[in-house]
């Protein structure tokens, strides 16, 4: 009976230390893209969108003002997600967070952003209707998938069930 004590014993003190240096492990995390990975990422996007509609020659003098505008649209993603980056840096560097902001403060830099977000929709849309007015019907189903991928890639957290939905399909079970 002592040994088969003896052996449990030795057996959960085994468990706690594995525990105990399984949890002092940082946990894995992917470092982000390069800023330069990023923009041939966008690149390809832009190709891929470019090759995808098949345009004739009249319609790529339209798409020219909308490639402008996504490339312009992406550089403005691609800044606030460095800033947002620097500002999360800056709180653990200080070994603590930085206070959270109050919230009129808070709501004050979400009204900001959102207007920011609505004048470059706003100047999207300006030169977006032209060269949609120009696509076949063939060349508008491509584009709504492609202009998803050009914005971002995502529609919202759970775009894939919303959308089967809003589409008439069964959406989630």
């Amino acid at each position: 009976m002592k040994k088969r004590s003896l052996l449990i014993l030795a057996a959960v003190a085994g468990l706690a230390v594995t525990a105990a240096a399984v949890a002092q492990t940082p946990p894995f995390r992917r470092s982000p893209p390069s800023p330069e990975t990023i923009q041939r990422l966008q690149d390809g996007k832009i190709a891929m969108a470019v090759t995808a509609l098949k345009m004739t020659p009249e319609q790529l003098k339209l798409w020219a003002p909308v490639e402008a505008q996504v490339r312009s649209n992406q550089a403005a993603r691609l800044k606030a997600m460095q800033a947002w980056g620097e500002r999360r840096k800056a709180g653990g560097a200080q070994g603590a967070a930085a206070p959270r902001p109050e919230l009129p403060e808070r709501l004050d830099r979400l009204a900001a952003l959102m207007s920011e977000r609505a004048e470059r929709m706003k100047a999207f849309s300006t030169v977006f209707k032209p060269f949609h007015a120009s696509l076949t019907e063939e060349q508008k189903q491509v584009m709504e998938p492609l202009l998803a991928e050009l914005g971002g890639g995502r529609r919202g957290h759970h775009h894939g069930r919303w959308a089967s939905r809003d589409r008439g399909g069964p959406g989630p079970q």
